[in-house]
């Protein structure tokens, strides 16, 4: 590139962006190994960052899911969001839990596309005390 500064390259990648992507997506394509083994070590460079991004998604999601129901424990009324629960209404959650994972529902009740209704915002004593009676 002949370029002397950061600032220099920045400028003529923000210029050629569009090319570098067509040509690292050509390079992906026709390495699937060695990009495999890219991400492989990065992945282990960068484990623990990479854990804990995930996991902060994670949470934020679970955070939007119960927002989204209320907020709030249903039947006691705790607020503290560390302790608060999502319960299937009908009591169908095991079998529920089988064909959508935690985090795909947590997705949905974070954008609406299931009914809201067949879900309520527990507390973890409530819901245990609810799924042993």
């Amino acid at each position: 590139m002949g370029h002397s500064t950061p600032e220099q390259k920045h400028s003529w990648y923000l210029r050629n962006k569009d090319r570098v992507r067509k040509k690292r997506q050509k390079w992906d394509k026709e390495n699937p190994e060695k990009l495999r083994a890219q991400r492989q070590r990065y992945a282990k460079k960068h484990a623990k960052e990479l854990y804990l991004a995930h996991k902060n998604h994670n949470d934020d999601l679970r955070f939007s899911a119960i927002a989204n129901l209320g907020n709030v424990c249903v039947n006691c009324g705790i607020t503290d969001v560390r302790v608060l629960t999502i319960d299937h209404v009908n009591n169908n959650g095991n079998v529920h839990r089988k064909k959508v994972s935690a985090v795909k529902l947590y997705r949905q009740l974070r954008d609406r596309e299931v009914d809201m209704s067949d879900y309520q915002v527990l507390c973890w004593n409530c819901n245990y005390l609810k799924s042993n009676r």
